[in-house]
């Protein structure tokens, strides 16, 4: 139906995106990227949406992005997850 921004990642290469819809907290996806950019589909544009972005797991400390509305095909968001990613 819709993305959310391009998040270009600095820091962590190939990391884990995770996208929650806001309504109902729910994970949507969770995948692996190739790379330092993504583009997050979304599959209702008028929720909002929460990213996760760094490795996911108990040592982990990913960055938490929320109130995501969907974005126009040239929007960017910039993470900087330097060494706390992996």
């Amino acid at each position: 139906k819709g993305y959310l921004a391009t998040v270009q990642i600095k820091g962590a290469p190939n990391t884990v995106v995770q996208v929650f819809d806001e309504t109902d907290q729910e994970i949507v996806y969770t995948l692996r990227i190739q790379g330092n950019s993504f583009r997050p589909k979304i599959f209702d544009i008028d929720h909002s949406y929460t990213l996760k972005v760094g490795e996911l797991g108990e040592a982990s400390q990913p960055k938490t992005i929320t109130g995501l509305k969907p974005a126009k095909k040239d929007a960017t968001l910039s993470v900087d997850l330097g060494n706390e990613g992996r």
